[in-house]
């Protein structure tokens, strides 16, 4: 059984998830203190923040390993909305996000890599025309060392 590294769930929140939205510009793995990507209309960035990404406990006996990842994914919408409210119920605006990115990172499981893994919406930040929807990916992988 190969060990499931950070670079492992990069990927796979960046590539196999993330990529299948079509709406989204720029995906983008930066360094946590870098200002939100620049984004034509939608886009994610995915950071860690050093010291608070990971966690482990010994749950078994042997030489397992239950490492608990937290990896900062954002989603970021270029938008100039004519009211506060049709931020919220427009199309394509921070409910329809919340709702995909939750629905698109629950329970998955990278073909058995990794136990479980959920994305939390945290806090919403706003800048002119930009939305910055910051949330945390956190998944549970069992690893043999």
């Amino acid at each position: 059984m190969a060990n499931t590294e950070l670079n492992d769930l990069i990927v796979y929140i960046e590539t196999t998830k993330l990529s299948t939205i079509s709406d989204f510009d720029k995906i983008e793995y930066t360094n946590f203190d870098k200002t939100p990507i620049r984004v034509k209309r939608y886009g994610a960035q995915i950071y860690l923040i050093p010291n608070e990404f990971y966690d482990s406990e010994r749950q078994h006996i042997g030489s397992h390993l239950t490492e608990f990842w937290s990896i900062n994914v954002n989603i970021i919408i270029n938008r100039h909305f004519t009211s506060a409210r049709k931020s919220v119920s427009d199309d394509k605006g921070i409910s329809y996000w919340n709702k995909t990115i939750t629905d698109l990172l629950l329970d998955g499981s990278n073909s058995g890599i990794f136990d479980s893994s959920k994305w939390t919406f945290e806090n919403l930040k706003t800048e002119t025309d930009n939305y910055t929807l910051e949330g945390v990916f956190k998944c549970e992988v069992f690893n043999t060392y």
